[in-house]
């Protein structure tokens, strides 16, 4: 499953397609008696430095060419985009969740962190990110894992620190709001449609005939249309993320070829795939925006002067006043989409079975936290909207009330409400109250808070101080 790791604190709330970094291998389930504890202990550490030692020599470089090579010519991609007060700080991480080396990467290269230099960052979970200032530069770090395994899997932390830089330091920060929050359970239609979209834009983007291109945007905008008129609610709260998400990944994804007088067809037929299925409102966002706006720019590139002020979407702004030519979805497509989001509702009806089984049961307790008392970064496995309920899937945070009392939530889904900053989780595991003090000893709740009791609409609920 996709897991996605974003910075509470931002409005927007932003997350990349990518799975951030993902460091896995097979793990030694044996427990070591007292007599090879200390044996064991020290070839773990051999294995890390080496892990370490690899992605110092390989990963870490690539990078540091790539921010060095392009970020100070990011604006031959959007305008103005200046990255040159932009660093990024890439920690890893020990088993133990510490840091144990620490690079800052800007344009005029990396450098390697002490000790007693990274120790005193506040730097987020492993496969997490946060926004933070380095060096006096506004900044994204991001924590990779290590286990002591061969590394199996890195996907580009560049595009991705890159996307993050741009959600955090160069996007509007009073903007038109909105919710990327998907219906539950997911419609089958609107995701043909988002689908169809996508598809025929990505065929127009890399076609070699101009009249099949505009052909395939027409199709485009007729399935545009259906979306628009038969969910205008959909329509409506999507739009602000498919501006910050498109024009994100729109700057990310060409942010390595900076160096090149014209991107051709060859290029973004590397960025895309036109036969993709979108099942997830918001996640979509990223791809649809990228495709339509290198579309824009084909047409003329002058409308990124004005892109945040019109408050349209890429799909939009592309689509809008395009002739509409009647389209009909491939017979195998609809089944597809229909049997992947069959999946979809079924997993989430597992992940959020707390949630749905706590509003037909009194009897389960609420916990009532400020949000603001997060740190660092939250993990979040998908957005939903459930009877006018936002619910956050499969949901990892670390709320920090005083030095005394936290709580660390795993992967537990919650019901958020981010106008009064409340996030409600139902108590169903194990848990003990005592005089202020409620104390959580579950697999997915583990901590203590300092709390008030009261009774509201017949269920106990616990509220943070």
């Amino acid at each position: 499953m996709l897991k996605t790791f974003l910075k509470r604190s931002l409005k927007y709330a932003s997350f990349s397609l990518l799975t951030i970094i993902v460091l896995s291998g097979c793990s030694n389930n044996a427990k070591p008696n007292n007599n090879t504890a200390n044996t064991t202990q020290t070839q773990n550490t051999k294995e890390e430095t080496t892990n370490f030692d690899e992605i110092s020599n390989k990963f870490i470089s690539q990078i540091e060419e790539k921010i060095v090579k392009n970020w100070p010519n990011l604006n031959k991609i959007w305008p103005d985009l200046d990255f040159s007060n932009n660093n990024t700080v890439i920690f890893l991480l020990g088993n133990d969740g510490k840091a144990i080396k620490a690079w800052a990467i800007d344009i005029s290269g990396k450098k390697e962190l002490s000790s007693s230099e990274y120790s005193k960052l506040n730097y987020p979970d492993a496969n997490g990110f946060s926004k933070d200032t380095f060096n006096g530069k506004d900044s994204i770090f991001v924590s990779l894992s290590a286990v002591n395994n061969e590394i199996k899997e890195i996907i580009d932390t560049y595009e991705y620190a890159t996307h993050e830089l741009i959600h955090a330091y160069h996007q509007p920060k009073d903007y038109i709001e909105g919710s990327r929050n998907q219906k539950y359970p997911i419609e089958y239609e609107p995701r043909i449609y988002r689908t169809m979209i996508y598809r025929n834009l990505s065929n127009a983007l890399t076609a070699d005939d101009d009249n099949i291109s505009k052909n395939h945007i027409q199709k485009a905008a007729y399935w545009f249309n259906k979306w628009k008129n038969e969910y205008p609610n959909e329509y409506e709260d999507i739009r602000t993320t498919d501006i910050f998400e498109g024009h994100a990944q729109y700057v990310a994804k060409l942010a390595d070829l900076t160096n090149k007088d014209k991107i051709t067809k060859e290029d973004f037929s590397k960025k895309i795939n036109p036969n993709a299925i979108l099942t997830n409102l918001g996640t979509d966002s990223y791809d649809l925006g990228f495709v339509a706006l290198a579309l824009l720019d084909r047409n003329d590139p002058n409308f990124k002067n004005d892109f945040f002020k019109l408050q349209k979407s890429p799909i939009e702004l592309l689509l809008e006043n395009v002739t509409p030519v009647e389209d009909i979805a491939d017979e195998n497509l609809s089944t597809e989409i229909k049997k992947q989001i069959d999946k979809v509702n079924s997993e989430t009806k597992t992940f959020i079975e707390n949630i749905l089984t706590s509003l037909n049961d009194k009897s389960i307790p609420y916990l009532k936290v400020n949000s603001d008392y997060i740190e660092g970064s939250i993990g979040v496995a998908g957005f939903y909207s459930y009877n006018d309920l936002e619910i956050f899937s499969k949901f990892s945070a670390k709320y920090n009330q005083d030095s005394s009392n936290s709580l660390s939530v795993n992967e537990l889904s919650i019901i958020t409400n981010p106008n009064n900053k409340v996030d409600i989780i139902p108590l169903t595991e194990k848990f003990e109250i005592n005089g202020d003090t409620l104390t959580l000893k579950g697999k997915n709740l583990n901590g203590t808070l300092k709390v008030t009791t009261s009774i509201e609409d017949g269920r106990t609920v616990y509220i943070a101080k």
